[in-house]
């Protein structure tokens, strides 16, 4: 289900969401995936994964099909290595693995290498990767959480996802809400209602 899509000239946003884990034994009753898009910048992808039970333990993947080879750097981050443009992808989540496509296509087709962010835990899962486009030098990429407050209270990543993303000096500030009202929130020097901010 397509809940939300937002486009215009500064960014593109998608939020959809399925139901298809709850075949498994301990039921995962919602995969929700939102992608931020800063057009010409990057894109912030975020995988919500919601445990029918606090104590269910499960194993969380977000998978990549690599045109090109890639390769793994410190703290997990991946980069391409193409002969035109790449992309480092900057998980704040996962244990990053390359490996050949486990299902090839064979015949003609050349087979891509599978990037993998991996966690295990017991409950909810949620991942959030930055995906940098370049050409030429890998720029300089530095991304963390950053503290939100909400409801009189420092809430968890897995409610509201605030970020600070620096690219080359460039500092952007990022928060979505993940719950579905509009809840008053603080965030670094920034505060709103709105579920999805961007400041550049």
């Amino acid at each position: 289900t397509v809940d939300e899509w937002i486009s215009t000239e500064q960014f593109a946003y998608f939020s959809g969401v399925h139901e298809a884990y709850e075949r498994l034994e301990h039921k995962v009753t919602g995969a929700r995936r939102k992608l931020f898009y800063l057009r010409g910048g990057y894109w912030i992808l975020i995988d919500r994964f919601t445990a029918a039970a606090p104590e269910h333990r499960h194993t969380y993947q977000q998978r990549f099909q690599l045109g090109v080879p890639g390769r793994i750097l410190v703290d997990n981050r991946v980069v391409t290595d193409g002969d035109g443009g790449n992309i480092l992808f900057v998980p704040l989540f996962g244990e990053a693995k390359v490996e050949p496509c486990p299902y090839p296509l064979g015949g003609d087709y050349a087979d891509p290498d599978q990037l993998t962010f991996t966690q295990t835990r017991d409950g909810s899962g949620l991942f959030v990767t930055l995906l940098v486009p370049f050409t030429g030098a890998c720029p300089d990429v530095q991304a963390r959480f950053l503290d939100v407050e909400a409801d009189d209270r420092a809430v968890d990543p897995f409610e509201i996802t605030g970020l600070e993303i620096v690219i080359t000096g460039q500092r952007d500030v990022y928060v979505d809400t993940h719950m579905h009202w509009n809840l008053p929130w603080r965030c670094a020097e920034y505060s709103g209602e709105e579920r999805l901010f961007h400041s550049r």
